[in-house]
């Protein structure tokens, strides 16, 4: 298992001991792992970046610029995609994996970023209960990778139309 924790990416074995150690930029928030390869993407809440490291040699391998305190983020399910909150900046930023830029940024939402995820079988969105699922396959039949604050979106950041919009309020 490999974790993040107080500025240091961890690798615990079986007895969850700590067996390597490694340093992060500031402040590690969140931690996804590549399903393709042996990635760590690490978000760097006051380092304004997604810092990546290969899990099997523990070492940076670099960061990806992103937004003021980066905090939740999710890979789309093809894996090209992060979808990334920042929530000082009031940012949404959808970052191409393999050239490790910002494909395209959502700026100043003037929103609470409450929730960022993929579409997966085990998406929040289905387990509790949010859709059904023969709604959720209509939206990934429609091109749907990620769910943002009530939005599901397609892996460029475009919303779709969803059930969830006639059941979302906004108070100001």
């Amino acid at each position: 298992a490999t974790l993040e924790y107080g500025d240091k990416l961890l690798k615990l074995d079986e007895n969850f001991d700590i067996t390597e150690a490694s340093d992060t930029g500031k402040v590690p928030y969140g931690i996804s792992f590549s399903k393709e390869i042996d990635l760590a993407y690490i978000a760097l809440s006051r380092g304004k970046a997604i810092e990546i490291f290969d899990t099997n040699s523990m070492k940076s391998i670099g960061k990806i610029p992103a937004g003021n305190r980066c905090w939740h983020f999710s890979f789309t399910p093809d894996n090209k995609n992060l979808i990334v909150a920042c929530g000082r900046s009031n940012d949404v930023l959808i970052i191409d994996v393999a050239s490790k830029s910002i494909e395209k940024r959502l700026e100043n939402l003037n929103a609470i970023l409450t929730s960022v995820g993929d579409l997966t079988e085990t998406t929040h969105v289905l387990s509790s209960g949010l859709i059904k699922r023969k709604h959720l396959d209509e939206i990934i039949s429609s091109g749907g990778v990620g769910f943002l604050c009530g939005n599901f979106i397609k892996s460029n950041g475009d919303n779709l139309p969803s059930p969830l919009k006639d059941c979302m309020i906004s108070i100001t």
